[in-house]
């Protein structure tokens, strides 16, 4: 609102519009469209982008931005499939916030990917294997909880 408010065209708000969220899809949970006109509502210009994963069309709109300031800010709605490229994982609320069960997996979608863009690309198939064999799983980084911290806590 205050961008809006305060005619900031030097911001440009942008938004990866892949419509999932952790717990589910978000029209489920609180449907937010329609999205543009609600940018529009507080003074922003909006660009709906398509196809968020084509990097053409994101090139030739934030080549022409730069030249369309009107005294409003820009909101940018990037329209993207979360988890593209890996079939277990696309559009698929849960893989929201969720990493690889374990190494296997996460070499099983790198070469995944490689072989819907990477091999079309021209990339050889030994860097999603390199990638894959560099994996290392990390746990979450917490204190061990000891009795005399549940005493404190309690």
């Amino acid at each position: 609102m205050a961008a809006g408010n305060y005619r900031l065209d030097n911001l440009i708000f942008i938004i990866d519009y892949n419509k999932v969220q952790a717990k589910g899809f978000v029209q489920d949970d609180m449907g937010i469209e329609p999205l543009a006109d609600k940018l529009k509502a507080f003074n922003f210009d909006t660009y709906p982008v398509k196809n968020g994963h084509n990097v053409q069309e994101l090139i030739d709109l934030f080549t022409v931005l730069p030249q369309v300031r009107r005294g409003k800010p820009i909101g940018v709605i990037v329209n993207t499939i979360k988890g593209k490229k890996v079939e277990e994982c696309q559009f698929n609320p849960n893989w929201h916030t969720s990493p690889p069960r374990n190494i296997e997996m996460a070499g099983e979608w790198l070469i995944e990917m490689w072989h819907k863009d990477g091999k079309r690309l021209g990339i050889p198939v030994d860097f999603p294997e390199s990638l894959a064999s560099a994996i290392e799983i990390q746990g979450p980084i917490h204190r061990e909880v000891t009795d005399e911290m549940i005493d404190v806590m309690a």
